[in-house]
């Protein structure tokens, strides 16, 4: 049986901006390529707040240029190494200091208030393993205890505002690691509250042609709820990006080539609900 998915392009195909000209261009750019839905990228990292103003003005744009929100990335909180504990920072829902932990949250309840504004159903989240920690006693049991507690805060507020936390899989950490991360969270919370995010590009580097029989074993189906489509291979140790949208260039699919752009930033985001993305054509 044939399934219709919602296919998304991210709004920083092109990078992140601080210019509000350059972000609304960004968003004709991509109505007129002719997509239909948006994954919103922009402030993916990072500690920045919207104003209630400024998720106004974002919901106004994408009514002007008549695009759908299909999902929203939002930040783990603070820009920091992440693998490893040798600082605190100013917001973190994952930390062991009571008022990062706190303010992690609210930048996450933030990205909720804009998914509402938005018509938006998942909030993509990064929840990075400090794993170089874990062979101190009791640094895993206390990660986990910050992390869930946080996400047991959280999900009120997302349960009353209709948006699910799609875990993200990310590269940094050993599979053994991930699975044990997954089957934590698949343990403790229903699909309807959260999910993971399947990167694909993420999946290869980490388990290479194994990732279906790794991910997709260790997961039930109903908690996947998204996917970012890419691809990415090792070659003699070293990382190779690979951007789904063409060859020969780093071209993006709006047609226009970003020789210095991070590939892995030119991605789109997909479904697995059976909406159909539009009756426009693909860009």
């Amino acid at each position: 049986m044939e399934t219709n998915m919602p296919l998304a392009i991210s709004t920083d195909y092109a990078g992140d901006f601080p210019e509000i000209e350059k972000i609304e261009h960004s968003l004709q750019k991509i109505a007129e390529h002719g997509f239909s839905h948006v994954h919103w990228c922009f402030d993916w990292d990072g500690d920045y707040i919207y104003a209630k103003s400024e998720i106004e003005q974002i919901g106004v744009w994408l009514e002007k240029y008549h695009l759908k929100c299909k999902g929203i990335h939002a930040s783990k909180g603070s820009a920091r190494f992440a693998n490893q504990t040798i600082w605190h920072y100013k917001k973190d829902y994952t930390s062991s200091i009571e008022s990062s932990r706190l303010a992690g949250t609210d930048l996450i309840r933030n990205r909720v208030d804009l998914a509402r504004r938005l018509n938006c159903h998942e909030l993509v989240l990064h929840m990075y393993l400090p794993f170089l920690d874990f062979s101190d006693a009791g640094a895993k049991e206390r990660f986990y205890e910050n992390s869930l507690r946080s996400l047991d805060e959280l999900e009120p507020y997302c349960r009353e505002n209709e948006v699910k936390i799609c875990i993200e899989n990310l590269f940094e950490a050993p599979a053994d690691l991930q699975l044990e991360q997954f089957n934590i969270l698949t343990n403790r919370y229903s699909p309807d509250y959260l999910g993971l995010c399947i990167d694909t590009g993420h999946a290869n580097l980490v388990w290479g042609e194994k990732v279906h029989g790794s991910i997709g074993s260790a997961v039930q189906r109903s908690y996947f709820c998204g996917a970012y489509p890419r691809q990415s291979r090792t070659r003699k140790g070293e990382r190779v990006w690979r951007c789904p949208c063409g060859s020969g260039g780093r071209r993006d699919p709006l047609g226009k080539v970003h020789g210095s752009a991070p590939a892995q930033r030119i991605r789109t985001a997909v479904g697995t609900g059976t909406e159909q993305a539009g009756g426009r054509r693909r860009g």
